[in-house]
């Protein structure tokens, strides 16, 4: 299995191994889960500040819930990528992280945890009757590599699929200046304009050109078990920041429902 690939996919059928940010099931309530409600607005509302309240109670101190604390993403963060400094802030849905290669290249790279998106699926068979597939989703990262002293910089955008023992898969390659303004973004499109000459897609390149670039992004550590740290890390991401949104929003409700 390619470690680092162009981006060019069959469509394949697959659960995703994490959690897909914002699809929950509401929890059963009822003492028999066969009378529970089926439909939202068949449940009978509670106070807010109450129904909050009780979504954390089972977020944190039930068997079937998972109490996120700032402590535990801090050490699932060292355990997902070794060799790289990484950093995360709460209420970001990103994490950074930086290393250096050698004596003077530096490398970033920035992993959206909580918002994967659907890849484009390829359609390599010719088969019109060929079953339709649902297209693989992907968490977005970019990837940008700087020469101490170099005017230029390069930055990769890639996707994660959600899919476990997946590889990382190449979306597009650019050479652009490393201003003050890219060093410091944190997104991950990265801080471009947007007149900066788009290269052909990287799938298009000449192959011996795609195998340089990939041996390279997985030099500057961009491998299989990069790809295993991102979707352990998301989940875990996820379920934090939810947490502190069910606490905020608490917090800010709080004595409302007896005002």
């Amino acid at each position: 299995m390619a470690v680092v690939r162009a981006m060019r996919m069959t469509r394949i059928v697959a659960t995703p191994a994490v959690r897909v940010a914002g699809a929950r099931a509401l929890h059963v309530t009822s003492s028999c889960a066969a009378e529970a409600p089926q439909d939202p607005a068949d449940f009978q509302p509670l106070e807010l500040e109450d129904a909050l309240s009780n979504e954390l109670n089972f977020e944190t101190n039930s068997a079937e819930g998972e109490n996120v604390t700032a402590e535990d993403l801090k050490l699932d963060l060292q355990n997902a990528f070794p060799g790289f400094d990484a950093s995360v802030e709460a209420g970001k849905t990103t994490v950074k992280l930086t290393r250096s290669v050698g004596d003077d290249l530096a490398v970033t790279a920035i992993v959206d945890l909580c918002s994967p998106d659907y890849l484009p699926a390829g359609n390599e068979g010719e088969d019109e009757e060929e079953e339709e597939e649902m297209p693989m989703m992907a968490f977005r990262g970019r990837l940008t590599v700087h020469k101490a002293g170099r005017a230029n910089a390069v930055s990769v955008l890639f996707h994660v699929p959600t899919l476990a023992d997946s590889g990382i898969e190449v979306a597009s390659v650019m050479s652009h200046a490393m201003t003050d303004a890219l060093k410091a973004d944190d997104s991950v499109s990265g801080a471009l304009n947007e007149d900066t000459y788009a290269p052909p897609n990287f799938e298009d390149l000449d192959f011996a050109l795609q195998a340089s670039f990939v041996k390279f992004i997985g030099d500057c550590g961009l491998d299989v078990e990069f790809a295993e740290g991102v979707r352990a890390l998301a989940d875990r991401k996820e379920q934090f920041e939810y947490l502190q949104w069910l606490q905020n929003c608490h917090g800010a409700l709080e004595g409302t429902s007896r005002a």
